[in-house]
Order: C-alpha cells, then sequence, then structure tokens
C-alpha cells in the first residue's frame, strides 16, 4: 500500500493511479490532517483491506508529496565507520 499527499489531500495511490481517501472512505478519514491517518493506522489498514476502492485518477508523479510533511520523529543507524550523530 502506497500513499501520498495530492493537493493537500490523502490518496492511496494504486496500479499508478490516485484513490482519494475521504471520498473512497465516506468522509471516515477526512483530509483536514493526513498526518492524523498514523494515529489511526490500524483502523486505516483494515479499512483498505476491506474497502472495494474506485478507480482512482491520474496524477503528475510531481504532484505527489509524502503524506506526514512533519516527521515527529527520527531514527537512525550510524555508519560502522564511526560516524558520530551530528557529523557533517
Amino acid at each position: 500500500m502506497r500513499t501520498a499527499t495530492i493537493a493537500g489531500r490523502p490518496a492511496l495511490l494504486v496500479d499508478g493511479l490516485a484513490v482519494d481517501i475521504e471520498q473512497a472512505s465516506d468522509a471516515l478519514f477526512p483530509p483536514s490532517d493526513p498526518q492524523a491517518l498514523y494515529s489511526r493506522w490500524r483502523e486505516f489498514r483494515t479499512w483498505v483491506a476491506g474497502a472495494a476502492l474506485p478507480k482512482g485518477t491520474p496524477f503528475a508523479p510531481a504532484a505527489a508529496a509524502a503524506l506526514v510533511p512533519k516527521v515527529r520523529e527520527a531514527y537512525a543507524r550510524l555508519a560502522a565507520s564511526g560516524a558520530t550523530a551530528g557529523a557533517a
């Protein structure tokens, strides 16, 4: 399952087409805060697994942005070469 934000709205990317999540879910998952999907991720995945998704619409790949515009946490693995966090 691939997700993106297209024109500010959360979308599922299916077979190269975009399915608007709010429309496909009958507003179960509103677009006001795309990042909020992650607080309901289990419910969202369950819905996607059982949903009869409509055919998506074409979109320009450049129009697709990350579903999460503001990363709350980041995890990194430092290289075995001895690099340290914050090293440039």
